[in-house]
Parts: structure tokens; sequence; C-alpha cells
């Protein structure tokens, strides 16, 4: 055995297999004699010498220097916004965020996910105890607790070698895809106990992506890489702007600032380009007069082609956030249409048929979407016009809930849940209708909440009756008396809508809704 390792390590001096182990049972003492008394021999045979096997040079450990205020920096391949951040993991609002935790799954080891555990609460632990230990290489995904994202991905990972770490990446993509997760954010995984240098964290995370997104994403358009640490980030950003080089992709920042300079740029690509994520340059060989023509008939099919521009006049268009422009206009970039607003409630696009229509239905998604929101939001205001929750401070200040909060707080007292879920001013908080308090999952503060009516009901109402558990009936009957006037002004209404017949009425009943000042 001991000679087939020394014949394997001489025939491949460019393995990257550094190490043989012989495991001999603990109980065998004849076997474990006999591999001392062999190992003797062979030490006195072969004495020490340099390793023959010719390595790479070693990359500078010296982290590359980004200025102080760096921040963000991100660039575009294909569909999909890879950025760089400077900050805390625990702090993001993607849809995920990547854990690292050993098999047994216990996330108090390691400074990362021991952060982790902290910001999420003890919700998430259960959660991992529950799944028992896993085997090295896999991924485990659970819920957030308190923190801001939807999920956390847990690498399991059982060694620091490059290879296995970039493993562990890229199936934590995989199954953040598969989640139909729209954004995920990676650690600078490697770059703390498991020992890797800034640029081998970075080599790491960024080969992982490489691969990942060698075949579109189904669901994926953000990937962020958050790294704390400021001696590591500039190795990061090195990596990103060889992939930006790799892409030529030319609009690589975070500002808000439009990119109109740049909508008249449009790119000669295919839908097999496209699918590959680059760019390439054409080289065309032969005499300038058949070029010339070429262009021209070139020039002319491509005019053809798109003389169909599709125009969308929405007033939403007008009300569009920035984000949502630029996102519409990096797409339309990819599928080399052009996108443009001559007035602001106008949407025109052009370019190839398919590919505006292509266009032309994200657009419609975002209208649809944008509509959605500003329905939600004009219902939440009515809301807020008739019912208002507050929360009360130990003084016995009164602090309202915003109205996306008051809107959710008051449809579930509404429907008799005992409990709800929502977010007030990005803190995620629970609230218990039972003893009327709300308890803020991060902080773990615990307020009274009061419930007030805006409108209160006429004093001519009868009392609104209450259930068992004292919530005011959505709806209830009330009898009026004959002689009253309100019953004589329904009565004839009634009979107006008879066309002049008169029946015999032998019941008159109101329903009574709380939040309503008008008999219905």
């Amino acid at each position: 055995m001991i000679e087939a390792a020394v014949d394997y390590s001489q025939a491949n001096p460019e393995s990257p297999l550094e190490e043989f182990r012989f495991v001999v049972f603990s109980g065998d003492q004849k076997g474990i004699t006999t591999f001392e008394e062999k190992f003797g021999e062979f030490k006195k045979d072969h004495k020490p010498g340099p390793k023959h096997r010719q390595r790479a040079a070693r990359k500078p450990t010296t982290s590359t220097p980004v200025a102080a205020e760096f921040q963000c920096k991100e660039i575009h391949v294909g569909e999909v916004v890879l950025k760089v951040l400077k900050g805390d993991i625990t702090k993001e609002s993607s849809d995920a965020i990547c854990n690292v935790v050993t098999q047994d799954l216990d996330m108090n080891i390691g400074t990362l996910s021991r952060a982790i555990f902290k910001a999420c609460g003890s919700t998430v632990e259960e959660e991992l105890k529950s799944k028992g230990s896993q085997r090295p290489g896999s991924v485990v995904t659970t819920s957030a607790g308190s923190l801001s994202v939807k999920h956390i991905v847990h690498m399991v990972v059982g060694s620091g070698t490059k290879q296995h770490l970039q493993t562990c990446v890229e199936k934590a993509l995989k199954e953040a895809d598969s989640l139909g997760l729209r954004s995920v954010s990676i650690p600078a995984v490697g770059s703390g106990g498991l020992g890797r240098t800034a640029e081998g964290s970075a080599e790491v995370v960024f080969g992982a992506i490489r691969a990942a997104t060698a075949r579109p994403f189904n669901s994926i358009r953000e990937v962020t890489v958050v790294v704390f640490d400021a001696s590591v980030i500039g190795a990061f950003v090195v990596e990103l702007e060889a992939i930006q080089k790799e892409t030529g992709d030319s609009y690589p920042d975070c500002d808000e600032e439009d990119e109109d300079q740049v909508e008249g740029a449009l790119e000669a690509s295919t839908d097999e380009l496209t699918k590959k994520r680059c760019r390439q340059k054409v080289i065309v060989h032969g005499r300038l007069e058949s070029f010339d023509a070429a262009m021209a008939a070139l020039k002319d099919g491509v005019a053809r082609a798109c003389s169909d521009p599709r125009v969308i006049k929405h007033d939403i268009i007008s009300r569009l956030p920035k984000r949502c422009i630029r996102e519409l206009k990096r797409m339309s970039r990819v599928r080399d249409v052009k996108l443009y607003q001559p007035e602001p409630d106008t949407i025109r696009l052009e370019g190839l048929p398919k590919d505006v229509m292509d266009i032309n239905s994200e657009v419609s998604n975002v209208i649809q979407e944008q509509l959605e929101i500003k329905y939600k939001d004009e219902r939440a205001e009515q809301m807020s016009k008739n019912v208002q929750w507050y929360l009360v401070n130990p003084a016995g200040k009164l602090d309202p809930f915003e109205k996306m909060a008051n809107n959710e707080i008051e449809s579930a007292f509404k429907e008799k849940k005992p409990s709800l879920l929502f977010t007030h001013q990005n803190l995620k908080a629970e609230i218990n209708f039972g003893n009327k308090e709300v308890t803020f999952l991060r902080t773990g503060a615990i307020k009274r909440v009061l419930r007030k009516d805006v409108l209160p009901l006429p004093d001519e109402w009868d009392p609104q009756p209450r259930d068992d558990s004292g919530k005011p009936e959505i709806l209830h009957l009330v009898s009026l008396a004959q002689e009253s006037q309100e019953y004589k002004g329904v009565q004839e209404k009634f009979f107006q809508s008879m066309r002049g017949k008169r029946p015999l009425l032998t019941s008159r009943e109101f329903k009574i809704h709380p939040c309503l000042t008008h008999t219905c």
C-alpha cells in the first residue's frame, strides 16, 4: 500500500492530492506493528527532499485597496445584477441570505453563523435542530426569524478547500433559484475561520457565481456579495471587475441617476448571444463597395423589421419609481429594444417584433404591480380615516401605526384572528389581540396598543353589539319604529322602486356596519 501511494505521487506530480492516510483498527495490534515497521523501513530508504511538484505562483496576500468611502459596485450579466456591497449581511433585505454551518448545523460555531443567530433569534436554530446532522456539501433552507429576509440558505461546510467551498456556494445559489427567489446575498465565504485569504475567498465566491450563471437562472435577478471586513473587500471588487471585462458590461454602478445617455447604443446580438450573456465583435473582410452595399441592405432590413413601434400609454407610468424605469431599460438593452418616454405617461418600444412583445409584457407586469400597490395604498388610506390603531408609550402618549400596518391590523381584527405578524417602520412585529400588546421581534420590546374609531357612529344609532371576546360585530340587524322618520323614508323609497305598486310589508330590517355612517 505504501509503495502504491509513492508510485501514484511520483507519476502524478500535478495532482492536487497532498496527503495519504492509512487507517488501522485500534484493536488490530499486529496490523499496527506491521505498519510501524514498514514506515520505519520507508523512512530509511526515502530521506525527505524538496517536492518536485511545480506550483503556480501564489498571489500576494495583501488586499487590494479601495476607497474608504466605498459602499457598492454593481454590474449586469445578462438579466442578473451582480453587486459587491460593504455591509452587514444580517441587515440585508434580499429574499435570502447564505450562512455557513458545520455538519451538526450548530449556529454557535463560526463568527458569521453566530452573528446571524444573534440577529434572527432562536426560531431558526430550532428548525435546524429538527433536521439533524447533514452531509458536507449539502444545503438546508430555513425561515429567517427576526431578519428582514424571507429565508436563510445554510451551506454545510466540511473543509476549507477551494473546490469544496465553491461547490457549496453553487448549491446555495441553485437552491435559492429553485425556490423562485429573485435576490440572494452571499457572505465572503472562507475569509474567516476557514482560513482563506481575501483573494482566495473572492475566487471561491465568484467562481461559484460564474458556474451558476453559465446557464440562465429561472428566477434570480440579483446576487449581492456582502463583505463586512473593509480589508477584504478590495479582492472582491477586483473579481467583479474581471467579470465586467469578460461580459463587456458598461453600466457598473449603484447610482440613482437615469441612463438615458446610453439609450442610443443598440448593440448587434442574437438570441444565442443573449443566452451566453456576452457581446461579440464581428469583423467583416471584403471590398469596400460590397461592404457598403451589405450595410445598406442590413440597415434597410432592420428598419423594415422594426418599423412598428409599440406605444404604451397609462397615467401610472408617470408615477413609476426610477428603479422600475432603470430595470425596464436594462432588460430592453439585453433584447436590443429601444425604450424611451416621449411623454411622462408614455413608453415607446422599438425593435424586432418578438423582442418588443417580450418587453411589452414586462412593462405590463410593472404597471399591474404598481396598480396593485396604488389600490392597497388607497384602501389603507381609507381605513385610516375610519379606524386608527396606536402604540401606547409608558407616559400614555399615542403613536399611530403607519397606514399599511394599520390596515393589516384592522383587517385581522375584523376577521377575529388571535394575532398577526406585520411590519411597522421596517420592523417586524407581532400583535396579540387578546392582551392588546405588540412585540417587536428584533428587540423584544413589548408595547400596549389602542384602537380608536376616527369617525364614531352617530349618537342616534343603536350601540354596536359585541361578541364573547368583546369585539364589535361586523354586521347586525336593527329594528326601526314604524312611526320614525327613517322608517317612513325607507318605506317610501321601496314603494317608488315598485313603480306604483303597494305591496304589503310584513318585515323591515336594517343591516348596520360599524364603519359606515349611512343606512344600507
